[in-house]
């Protein structure tokens, strides 16, 4: 066993652990996967269920900022308003199940964000302030 773990170590590349730390500590998007079409990180399809899956994800806060929290589709290049997802069905810190809005302008691509105020640290537990994660590229509608 020890030998296998050593072959793969040398075969796998390196990766930065302070990267990895401060991805965990902030929380972050790894995939968005569209259920219509099983495309990831490509493409969503409007009223249908996409699954997002990464660290520190639950959405959650406080009555005081509940009009601000949650999943939200923002065009990326200023081509209408962002718009917010009305139907989540899964909300946990590594995953989200949530269904596509159906109307907005599908000419523009869309990033995900998600708003928030549990820590990514500790799933539950709610933050003084929210915080904002982002996917990182933007999908086609």
């Amino acid at each position: 066993m020890r030998k296998l773990h050593t072959l793969i170590r040398g075969v796998l590349p390196r990766q930065n652990s302070q990267a990895i730390r401060r991805s965990r500590i902030a929380g972050y998007i790894a995939e968005v996967m569209d259920e219509a079409t099983g495309i990831t990180d490509e493409v969503l399809t409007k009223g249908n269920l996409i699954t997002i899956r990464g660290w520190g994800l639950k959405i959650d806060g406080e009555t005081a900022n509940q009009n601000e929290i949650g999943l939200y589709f923002v065009p990326v290049a200023g081509g209408g308003q962002s718009l917010k997802a009305e139907i989540i069905a899964v909300n946990e810190p590594r995953t989200i199940k949530a269904i596509v809005p159906t109307g907005f302008n599908s000419t523009y691509p869309h990033r995900i964000k998600i708003v928030t105020q549990t820590s990514a640290k500790t799933g539950g537990h709610l933050l003084k302030n929210i915080r904002e994660l982002w996917s990182e590229g933007a999908f086609t509608v």
